[in-house]
């Protein structure tokens, strides 16, 4: 069987509801679709792939992808803030349950949350996981500026690693932007930059192992040419610089098995 991890989907309720809005992030209908404005350097369009089943059935067989497990696109709702967020994640996560209801052998999903707050959070994936069956959670590189080793969500890294389920992350609006987002295209570089970060602070701050039951999917990192099978390079360049002094100061981060924790991917 072969399964896209990363393929993604546009949620209607949060384009509707996000059209209400008038600062970042906001929707508009133009040209007879709906824009996200994530951010003043990033605009992303609400196309048919994104939301048309039988559009994505079409481009699933043409490339041989028997399943996709579909995870909402930027802008995700924790950019909201507040339990308009929680509000936000409840309706996209209702939407992907839909979607995957009418062709239930083609699609999976992950779990979208708002934090808002965290215990609404952590509800709202019990109920993800649980009655919705979807397979593990969707995360963004950052929440709302925060890094993903934050304490405040080491609650919910524990829930995945009791349930055994993964996260998949993919980047936002970069927690830092000083010149990453004037004349370089922000997938080029900010969003490479922001998932290496994650990933890198993931493993660093000893989070890998500490819930070594929840595998994590890092597919957007930067990448190394001069390295044949185009694997990311830059966590195995900080394992070795950086780890024979703080392994023991942050757990059991040993290098052999920390970095099996985090499936990198690379972006070309």
């Amino acid at each position: 069987m072969r399964i896209d991890v990363h393929n993604h989907f546009m949620s209607k309720g949060l384009a509707h509801a996000l059209e209400k809005l008038s600062e970042f992030p906001y929707s508009r209908f133009v040209d007879g679709a709906y824009r996200f404005y994530c951010h003043k350097a990033l605009t992303t369009p609400m196309t048919p792939e994104f939301y048309n089943v039988e559009k994505k059935i079409d481009d699933m067989d043409s490339n041989g992808i028997d399943v996709a497990i579909l995870s909402v696109s930027i802008p995700g709702p924790e950019r909201v803030g507040s339990s308009k967020a929680d509000e936000l994640a409840k309706i996209i996560n209702d939407e992907l349950a839909e979607i995957i209801a009418k062709r239930p052998k083609r699609f999976w999903g992950y779990a979208s949350l708002g934090f808002g707050n965290i215990d609404t959070s952590l509800k709202e994936l019990d109920r993800c996981l649980s009655q919705l069956k979807f397979r593990g959670l969707g995360l963004f590189s950052n929440i709302n500026g925060k890094p993903l080793d934050s304490p405040e969500f080491r609650p919910l890294f524990a829930r995945l690693a009791e349930l055994r389920r993964p996260t998949f992350v993919h980047p936002t609006i970069p927690i830092n932007q000083n010149y990453l987002m004037d004349l370089i295209p922000v997938p080029v570089l900010s969003f490479t930059t922001d998932t290496t970060m994650a990933g890198m602070r993931l493993a660093l701050s000893g989070m890998l192992s500490e819930y070594a039951t929840a595998p994590i999917n890092n597919p957007a990192c930067g990448r190394d040419d001069s390295v044949p099978d185009g694997k990311a390079r830059w966590f195995c360049r900080a394992d070795a610089a950086i780890f024979p002094t703080r392994g023991k100061a942050q757990g059991n981060c040993s290098r052999s098995y920390t970095w099996t924790r985090l499936y990198i991917g690379s972006m070309n």
